[in-house]
């Protein structure tokens, strides 16, 4: 039975998962087109790539009209897990073979009271995802940085996974929490130092961010 390595960015850990198919990509995002994604709720605008493949919990967009910041909280207290706003896939996941470059957009519940106290729920899911991985390597350290004028916190690690055939590969995973008062923005960027280094991309993609 094939492995399959799970990258969930609603949790500040990952789990394990293989994406595993037989044919060749035919999607991919290169450039950047028109089309925003905007949710005036959560609070966030960003242009989506062209030709990325999008997945979205449409049920929980629908749950975020109409309510205002105090009640998201609720919300997000209620659900434990988060909300996934935007999945974009680099290649379908019903083409592509190997690991599959991936963005991921959630809020989650910010339940500390200053800045301070967002690093320190911050730096105990990092040490939470080395404990449940155990290969977890850090790139980038936790550090405060700026997207869109705001400040927040970004760091990022790498961890093996295998591919059909026994086949070792190193992923890359960087994560920026954006606090914003009673919940927190998560973006998670996947992708390799190789090949599949999406880098440049990314970078254009954060450019556009606006919070």
């Amino acid at each position: 039975m094939e492995r399959r390595l799970y990258i969930d960015s609603t949790k500040l850990f990952c789990m394990r998962r293989i994406l595993l198919f037989s044919f060749p990509a035919f999607f991919a995002f290169n450039s950047f087109g028109q089309t925003f994604y905007d949710n005036k709720i959560a609070g966030i605008r960003i242009q989506e790539p062209l030709g990325g493949i999008v997945l979205a919990d449409t049920m929980q967009d629908k749950n975020l009209q109409g309510i205002d910041a105090t009640q998201l909280a609720r919300f997000l207290d209620s659900t434990k897990k988060g909300i996934l706003l935007r999945t974009y896939y680099k290649y379908s996941p019903d083409t592509a073979s190997g690991l599959i470059p991936t963005v991921k957009l959630a809020i989650r519940l910010n339940n500390a009271s200053d800045f301070e106290g967002f690093k320190k729920v911050i730096r105990f899911g990092f040490d939470n995802l080395k404990r449940a991985l155990g290969d977890v390597q850090a790139i980038d350290t936790i550090q405060v940085v700026t997207l869109s004028g705001k400040e927040c916190l970004y760091y990022s690690c790498s961890y093996s996974i295998k591919l059909k055939g026994d086949i070792s590969v190193e992923v890359r995973s960087k994560y920026y929490m954006v606090p914003k008062g009673k919940y927190f923005i998560s973006i998670n960027l996947i992708d390799d130092d190789s090949g599949k280094n999406c880098s440049e991309l990314y970078d254009g993609l954060l450019k556009s961010l606006e919070l």
